[in-house]
C-alpha cells in the first residue's frame, strides 16, 4: 500500500506541474491579444469581464462539487473532465484568426478567456479537495500538499525561463498543452477516493443545505477567512510583472528572450523563500506566518 501511496504523491505533484504550465501560458495572453491587433484598452475590458466571471464561478463550482457525488468519486471525475477541458480552452484562446474583424476578435477573446477560466476552475478546485478524500491521515495530507507546492515552484521556474524563448512559435501552445495533459493524466489513474464512502454513509438523511448567500454571510462574519482571501487578492492586484514583464523585455531590454534572464534571477529567492516558509511553520502558527507575509 505504501508503494501505491508513493504513486499518488508523484501523480499529485505532476498534476500541479501540468496545471501550472497552463497558468504560465495565460500569463502571455495580454501580449498575444495586443500582438493580433486588439488594443490595450480593449484587452483590459476583456480581462475585467473574465475576472468578474472568475469571482462568480469559483464559489459556484465549489458548491456544485461539494454537493454532487459521482459513483466514481467526489473530485476525481471533475479532474478527468479537466484534462480535456483545459487544453481545448487554451488552444482556442491562442488561435484567434488574425484576419477576422476587430469585433469578432474581441468576442472570440472574451468567450475563449471565460471558457479557459471555467476550465481552470475545474482543474483547481478538485485537485485541492481530493486530498481530503484520498486519505484521513493528516500527515499524508500535509505531505501531498507540500509535494504539490514543490512541483508548482519547479514548473513555475521552468516555464518562466522557457516560455519567453518559444512562445512566438505557432506550435508552442499545442505542444505544451499536450505535454501538460500527459503530466495531469496519472492522478486520474492512480488516485483512489477512500474517504468518500464514509462521507456518504454519514450524509445519509442529512438535510443541511447552503446557498451562495450563506457563503457570503459566513465570509463577512469571519475576519480570519476575510484576511485569507484578501491576501491573494492584494497580491494579484500588485503583480503587474505578470502582464508587463514581456513588454518591458521587448521594448526596454532588447528582446523578449531577456524575460528569461529576469526569471532566472527569481530562482534563488524563490527557493530560499520555500525553505524559510517550511522552517517558520515548524516554529510558529501557520496563519500568523501567512498573515505577516
Amino acid at each position: 500500500m505504501k508503494g501505491r501511496i508513493t504513486k499518488w504523491k508523484i501523480s499529485y505533484g505532476l498534476y500541479f506541474m501540468g496545471q501550472n504550465v497552463f497558468y504560465g501560458l495565460i500569463g502571455y495572453m495580454t501580449t498575444y491579444f495586443t500582438d493580433i491587433g486588439i488594443t490595450a484598452a480593449l484587452v483590459a475590458i476583456v480581462a475585467l469581464i473574465t475576472k468578474v466571471w472568475d469571482a462568480i464561478n469559483d464559489p459556484i463550482f465549489g458548491m456544485i462539487m461539494d454537493k454532487v457525488n459521482f459513483k466514481k468519486g467526489k473530485f476525481l471525475p471533475w479532474l478527468q473532465i479537466s484534462v480535456i477541458a483545459i487544453p481545448v480552452a487554451t488552444i482556442l484562446l491562442f488561435t484567434i484568426p488574425t484576419g477576422i474583424p476587430m469585433m469578432a476578435k474581441i468576442i472570440w477573446a472574451t468567450l475563449a478567456y471565460m471558457l479557459w477560466d471555467t476550465a481552470y476552475t475545474l482543474c483547481d478546485v478538485p485537485i485541492f479537495g481530493i486530498v481530503t478524500t484520498m486519505t484521513t491521515d493528516q500527515k499524508e495530507r500535509i505531505s501531498l500538499n507540500s509535494i504539490g507546492r514543490m512541483f508548482v515552484i519547479f514548473s513555475g521556474i521552468v516555464t518562466g525561463i522557457v516560455l519567453p524563448l518559444v512562445r512566438q512559435r505557432a506550435t508552442t501552445v499545442i505542444v505544451l498543452s499536450l505535454l501538460s495533459v500527459v503530466m495531469m493524466i496519472p492522478i486520474c489513474l492512480f488516485a483512489k477516493e477512500r474517504v468518500i464512502e464514509k462521507e456518504r454513509a454519514l450524509d445519509e438523511g442529512a438535510e443541511d443545505s447552503y446557498t451562495l448567500r450563506d457563503m457570503a454571510e459566513c465570509l463577512r462574519k469571519n475576519k480570519y477567512l476575510l484576511i485569507f482571501f484578501a491576501a491573494p487578492l492584494i497580491s494579484s492586484l500588485l503583480n503587474v510583472g505578470a502582464n508587463w514583464g514581456l513588454y518591458v523585455a521587448r521594448y526596454c531590454l532588447g528582446g523578449e528572450e531577456a524575460a528569461s534572464y529576469v526569471s532566472m534571477t527569481v530562482i534563488i529567492p524563490t527557493l530560499i523563500g520555500a525553505v524559510m516558509a517550511v522552517e517558520l511553520c515548524k516554529k510558529y502558527d501557520k496563519f500568523k506566518v501567512f498573515y505577516i507575509s
